[in-house]
């Protein structure tokens, strides 16, 4: 005898629970991570390039004082320092694009100067 199929726990078609695959949800999630860290080597890329313009300026300026006859003693002193903190400005923002390797999309190129390995290796 066929038994009888109640139809109080069926729902229509448009009302059925939609259940998300789990995988779907984990490329959405590797979509936001790497759109992330995009944003991060972006603006870490924007660092790194000021930091080497303001360091290039500061280095054209201690050439021009040291061609200069006789050169300005205290003026190329402070040049000199000016020089000595953008640069470790610059070495700074280098050493942190490093802590960004592997990371991202690969839509986002990494901006750092050529022979600079991964942190942690040398």
């Amino acid at each position: 005898m066929p038994q009888k199929v109640s139809n109080e726990n069926v729902r229509p078609y448009n009302k059925v629970a939609r259940v998300r695959e789990p995988n779907l949800l984990i490329v959405a999630t590797d979509h936001k991570r790497y759109a992330r860290e995009d944003e991060k080597i972006e603006a870490q890329n924007k660092k790194v390039r000021a930091a080497q313009q303001t360091m290039i300026k500061h280095q054209e300026k201690v050439d021009q004082i040291s061609s200069s006859h006789p050169p300005a003693m205290d003026t190329l002193v402070k040049a000199t320092k000016t020089l000595e903190k953008s640069t470790k400005t610059f070495e700074n923002a280098v050493e942190m694009g490093r802590a960004l390797i592997g990371t991202g999309s690969g839509r986002a190129p990494l901006l750092l100067p050529a022979g600079t390995t991964p942190s942690g290796q040398s």
